[in-house]
């Protein structure tokens, strides 16, 4: 007797061999073994693992998964590692990943480790996006350890800058993780210098590491020539535990360092202890006169210096402030004067203190450039507004690096009233950079008042100026601003025109809307469409424009960003009737994602378009239920190899999830 299930299996085998006609469908099947079956398929995927088509490639490998191949181990090894597989990477390191088989697991983990040790930017972005898709957050870190270690120079900055996203906060085991990176600051002079920067205490610093777990580390390179440096940004930052076992063991390690510090009479080996312990537990005035010491003219020891400066953060002391005050006005390096005016910048942060800012102030008016700099610096950092008459004065210097320390300070300090000001000096000012900086204030007040003197600039012959002018007509949101940047909108320069044309958009919604259909399609590219899709300001119609004027590539891009940014355009466009099925077969995606309705799945499969059919099938392997096997039937028998390959898959798909008992089997998570 032929049963439904032996028919099924035959029409599959039909699938594959589409001479046989229709009359001896019954009895070929009669004839055909399961074992037969299953090595046509076998034969099929084969063939497609080998084609040129990068597409039918995928479809063998996943074929030859799907089916349990002896095959597949070596197909999927060989597909992952294909850079021209790229595009199918998640998926296939899915298969992998989602399969019982050590192998293939082992398979995905290698590719992925190749991704993320890579030279190029573009296969460490598809391999962190695995990484983090698929993997727990301690598998995450394990691998991006690896990657600091044996990845190019490229892989370990951008596995460091996603540790550093993780633990933003020094939340979670990340210090050991950083000990083994700067391992290999030995071999490359400049490394432990650029890590550093991520973690000084300028501002505000991005990260920071207060793990008690990083002090042996720090106190062991307390002195090194290379890592000494980063060493005392950590005993800026960690913190004593709050666990009683490790704060007994903080609080050993304090001790021993006190000890230190008290048992030698060498000023070179007390030097680094002071500036440790007053980073470390706070300022202590006979480690503050040790620091006071190095940073005095008569130590010459330049790198000395430089701990010296870097272990008075801390110190808030007004007295000492009065003593150290012709150290600062005095003769400083350019480099020493940077450390020494950061400490006056830190102070500043935490305390107004008025003798601190006459310093400041009588270092911005002095003679010496180096200190005159930095004292602008910091004043504009700190935004003190009573030095607005000589950051003023200093705009009538013929020095251009003092003019836009000036332009800086005042663009800081900027606030409603001071628009006539700043516009009369943005006029006379002859240099560009200079002038972008006064444009920054007058974008930061931000007012009508500032319209007028922007305006102006937007015909400059820079770019950089005109950028800038508007960039802060953008940040007043006035009409009147939309109204002045109208002129720009066929500037020369593309990324210039996209700013003029995204304001528009924002402010002026449907009336701006017709005119960039007509004018902006035609040089409208990917990078841009995501940020329209990711700005809040620019409505849904724009994207779904787009969608359905724009080039294949373009409504490809806007259906990409949407699905991240914008998923009510998803439904919208899918239910359009006048929309391509071709573009709708992208709109379903991967499976698993949440975007497709099996309904609307099953009506696609009557679709004339190849594309759709095959997405919707895609899905239904995902999703179905055992009722949508009747569906497959014709699809099996399907001339384009595509096709009939989706459909053998679903087919195998649905069958698995149902062959336990009757009921559905629970797929796999891939997490």
């Amino acid at each position: 007797m032929l049963t439904r299930a032996r028919f099924l299996s035959f029409l599959m085998g039909l699938a594959l061999y589409p001479q046989f006609a229709a009359a001896d469908a019954q009895e070929q099947a009669a004839e055909l073994s399961p074992q037969e079956l299953q090595a046509q398929q076998l034969a099929f995927f084969q063939e497609l693992f080998q084609s040129k088509d990068d597409v039918e490639q995928f479809l063998g490998v996943s074929g030859l998964v799907e089916l349990e191949a002896p095959e597949a181990e070596a197909a999927i090894g060989q597909a992952l590692q294909d850079s021209n597989h790229n595009k199918f990477f998640p998926s296939l390191f899915r298969l992998a990943f989602q399969s019982n088989r050590p192998t293939f697991q082992k398979a995905a983990n290698d590719a992925i480790l190749k991704k993320i040790c890579s030279e190029d930017p573009s296969e460490i972005r598809i391999g962190h996006h695995t990484l983090t898709e698929y993997f727990s957050q301690e598998k995450v870190k394990e691998a991006l350890l690896q990657a600091t270690i044996q990845g190019s120079p490229v892989a370990q900055a951008k596995a460091i800058e996603l540790l550093l996203r993780m633990y933003p906060d020094d939340k979670g085991p990340i210090w050991p993780l950083f000990e083994q990176v700067l391992l290999k600051a030995p071999h490359d002079r400049d490394f432990p210098q650029e890590f550093a920067k991520l973690f000084q205490t300028q501002d505000q610093p991005p990260f920071r590491l207060t793990n008690a777990d990083a002090l042996p580390w720090a106190i062991d390179h307390l002195t090194d020539e290379q890592l000494g440096f980063f060493a005392r940004i950590l005993f800026s930052q960690i913190k004593k535990p709050t666990d009683k076992t490790k704060a007994k063991k903080f609080d050993s390690a304090v001790d021993a360092l006190r000890k230190k510090y008290t048992s030698s009479d060498d000023f070179e080996t007390r030097l680094p202890i002071a500036a440790a312990l007053n980073l470390l537990v706070g300022p202590n005035e006979e480690y503050t006169r040790t620091l006071h010491a190095a940073i005095s003219p008569r130590y010459q020891n330049q790198a000395g210096r430089q701990i010296g400066w870097q272990g008075m953060e801390k110190v808030r002391d007004s007295a000492v402030l009065g003593k150290v005050k012709p150290i600062l006005l005095g003769n400083l390096s350019n480099e020493e004067a940077k450390f020494a005016y950061d400490w006056l910048l830190a102070w500043g942060k935490d305390k107004a203190e008025p003798q601190l800012f006459e310093i400041l102030q009588e270092a911005a008016s002095g003679d010496r450039r180096g200190n005159r700099l930095n004292a602008l610096r910091v004043l504009a950092e700190l935004k003190h507004r009573p030095s607005k008459e000589i950051f003023e004065a200093d705009m009538r210097e013929g020095a251009v690096e003092i003019r836009l320390a000036a332009a800086k300070g005042l663009a800081r300090i900027a606030q409603k009233g001071d628009e006539a000001a700043l516009g009369q000096l943005l006029r006379k000012e002859p240099e560009a950079k200079v002038k972008c900086a006064l444009i920054q204030g007058l974008g930061q007040i931000a007012s009508a008042e500032s319209v007028a003197p922007l305006q102006f600039m937007l015909t400059h012959p820079s770019r950089e100026v005109q950028a800038a002018a508007v960039q802060a007509l953008i940040a007043t949101r006035k009409p009147e601003a939309a109204n002045a940047i109208s002129i720009l909108k066929n500037a020369p320069d593309l990324e210039l025109r996209f700013s003029v044309w995204q304001f528009l958009l924002e402010l002026q919604g449907d009336k701006a809307l017709a005119d960039f259909k007509n004018t902006a399609l035609p040089w409208l590219e990917g990078p841009q469409i995501e940020q329209l899709a990711q700005n809040p300001h620019i409505k849904q119609d724009v994207l779904a424009m787009i969608a359905r004027n724009g080039s294949d590539s373009q409504r490809t891009i806007v259906i990409q960003a949407a699905r991240q940014h914008r998923k009510a355009l998803i439904p919208e466009l899918l239910h359009d009737p006048s929309f391509p099925d071709d573009l709708k077969a992208i709109i379903l995606g991967e499976p698993n994602e949440g975007k497709a309705e099996l309904d609307f799945c099953r009506q696609s499969l009557k679709s004339e378009s190849k594309a759709l059919q095959q997405s919707a099938l895609q899905i239904l392997g995902h999703d179905g239920q055992k009722e949508d096997l009747d569906l497959l039937t014709p699809f099996l028998q399907s001339q384009d190899r595509r096709t009939k390959a989706f459909a053998i898959i679903t087919t195998h798909q649905i069958q698995k999830r149902f062959s336990s008992k009757g009921g559905s089997k629970k797929r796999k998570s891939a997490r």
